[in-house]
């Protein structure tokens, strides 16, 4: 909170996997019967390692943890050469890198939204056709909601990411006015065709940004 927070943006993670991964996946749900796949992540002190850990073990699969890779594009590249088979990423890495280059080879499993203000867990709006953690894992387990310790930790380390996947910030202690400015032109520039062309036609789906004061009510409520 030292620092000034002037915009971010909220990003969904997606967990994916190779539909050929034995015995093999026709839907997000086949993915209860594989047995020992090679999860692949970076170190193991990443919010990617731990975030898709959390899941799994929640969700009670048998897999090989591989927190191994330098960047999410190794990563990408180990899964193309079924060095492993599932893996995840944010927003952009699924709809500009993964989605494009992969999508026949690997199926969307779930989302890690953003949390709603009244506490529920909605899918995101630049992911309305994939479910989210919480309704796969109802899915698979009888109708039953995810909970307990491991499902607080998943929640509580992930809210804030994808909340505010990326963030603007000015020095502590700038003056308002000029905070008043930059928000400002965050909000400007989101209103800009050409910004959102630009992003849209990179990213594949349009922006889900959030303004400053936006952005510490969702600091708040994540850490509630």
């Amino acid at each position: 909170y030292d620092f000034v927070l002037v915009a971010g943006v909220e990003c969904p993670l997606v967990v994916y996997m190779r539909r050929d991964t034995p015995p093999g996946l026709k839907v997000a749900a086949d993915v209860m019967k594989t047995r020992e796949f090679k999860a692949l992540s970076l170190n193991v002190q990443n919010s990617n390692t731990i975030n898709q850990a959390l899941s799994l073990d929640l969700l009670g699969v048998k897999y090989q943890a591989v927190p191994a890779y330098r960047g999410l594009k190794e990563v990408e590249t180990a899964i193309l050469q079924n060095q492993g088979q599932l893996a995840n990423t944010s927003l952009p890495g699924w709809t500009g890198s993964v989605e494009p280059t992969m999508g026949d080879i690997v199926l969307a499993l779930w989302q890690i939204a953003a949390p709603g203000k009244d506490g529920s867990h909605p899918r995101s709006p630049a992911l309305p056709g994939l479910p989210t953690f919480e309704e796969f894992y109802a899915t698979v387990h009888g109708g039953k909601k995810p909970s307990g310790m491991l499902y607080e930790v998943l929640r509580t380390s992930s809210d804030p990411l994808v909340t505010m996947f990326r963030t603007a910030l000015m020095p502590p202690k700038s003056p308002d006015e000029a905070v008043t400015i930059m928000r400002s032109a965050f909000v400007e520039l989101w209103k800009n065709p050409d910004f959102i062309r630009d992003y849209s036609n990179i990213v594949k789906t349009k922006p889900i940004l959030v303004s400053g004061q936006g952005v510490r009510e969702g600091i708040a409520y994540s850490l509630l």
